[in-house]
């Protein structure tokens, strides 16, 4: 790409009118606040960037294809729950061509690969890193449609801390049924015990 992320989604959303602010300077804040038409909320935007592929000599224990790994500081992903639930990443593949949304609930809650990468030599400074799927966000060559998703998103991202089962369906994860079925009867004595 000729011009960076911060660049391209500046640019959208001066093109297409969104009301935000730009923190991409900022050390501590997400890159972006969007205000969406018609809602009071500010979405908060974390963008990253894979420019080149990524060396998987370097990281032995990922099991992730290399075209679908993206490397995330752990850093940016704890800045992100500060403004949960209305907050997520956009990660531009250079290489496919494509982008990647991935709002906070679902980083937090997909598999995932932890690591700490030296940052010095001798080890004395460490840097947390994610290894994530792009397959586990939603994937799209546009960026029109990518902030539609994040429109849609924020629009009803409330509901997600609602919803009762498992939330997401992640490449290779299986969620069985576990556990006994909770009777009425068991649920008022815990409430009885517990209040």
């Amino acid at each position: 790409m000729d011009i960076s992320l911060e660049h391209e989604v500046r640019e959208f959303l001066r093109n297409h009118k969104y009301r935000f602010t730009d923190n991409s300077e900022s050390p501590i804040r997400p890159d972006f606040e969007v205000e969406f038409p018609g809602s009071s909320n500010l979405f908060y935007l974390e963008l990253k960037e894979k420019r080149r592929p990524i060396r998987i000599k370097n990281w032995p224990m990922v099991e992730i294809p290399e075209g679908d790994l993206v490397i995330v500081d752990e850093l940016a992903a704890r800045r992100l729950m500060r403004y949960a639930p209305n907050s997520g990443i956009l990660f531009r593949d250079n290489i496919s061509q494509r982008y990647i949304f991935m709002d906070v609930i679902r980083l937090w809650l997909m598999p995932r690969r932890r690591v700490n990468r030296r940052v010095t030599d001798d080890g004395s400074l460490l840097k947390g890193k994610w290894l994530l799927n792009t397959l586990d966000g939603v994937v799209t060559k546009s960026m029109a449609t990518v902030f539609h998703v994040i429109e849609e998103y924020s629009q009803g991202c409330e509901k997600v801390v609602e919803n009762k089962p498992c939330l997401g369906r992640f490449v290779g994860e299986e969620v069985p049924f576990g556990g006994e079925v909770r009777t009425r009867k068991m649920k008022e004595y815990d409430y009885r015990a517990t209040r």
